[in-house]
């Protein structure tokens, strides 16, 4: 189960990294080298039938949404993918929020979010381990 419930301050899909957002308890979907806070609840905001196509949103602008955290249970939660990743590799947040691989190289700086705990490729749900910390090498 997630650890926190917050609001969303715009539309946050399942299984996505999460930043915080301008006000108290807000949360949004993560872009690109954004600081992660966590990773969205797995379940949809509307139920998978037929004529519903919005399967993938968590939560809307206001709506309460639950999200892992680094101050919840040692639970490894599902992120979606955005690229092809090998078990053990460091992510950071696409512009959509996905799981991508973070840049190790010399000079870089880089918000990790997670560790896969699995390979996978583009738009898998993969379980993670919660690592939210800022990794910079050097050059």
């Amino acid at each position: 189960m997630p650890a926190n419930a917050y609001k969303a301050g715009g539309t946050i899909h399942r299984a996505r990294f999460v930043k915080v957002g301008a006000a108290d308890n807000v949360v949004l979907q993560a872009d690109a080298d954004a600081r992660i806070l966590g990773i969205s609840q797995l379940g949809g905001r509307a139920a998978p039938i037929p004529d519903n196509s919005n399967t993938t949103e968590a939560a809307t602008s206001g709506e309460t949404l639950m999200i892992y955290d680094s101050n919840g249970p040692d639970d490894e939660p599902l992120l979606e993918l955005g690229e092809t990743v090998a078990r053990g590799t460091l992510l950071k947040a696409d512009a959509n929020g996905k799981g991508i691989a973070a840049d190790e190289g010399a000079g870089t700086q880089e918000e990790i979010g997670a560790v896969a705990s699995v390979s996978g490729v583009s738009g898998d749900l993969v379980p993670v381990r919660l690592r939210q910390f800022t990794l910079t090498t050097e050059t």
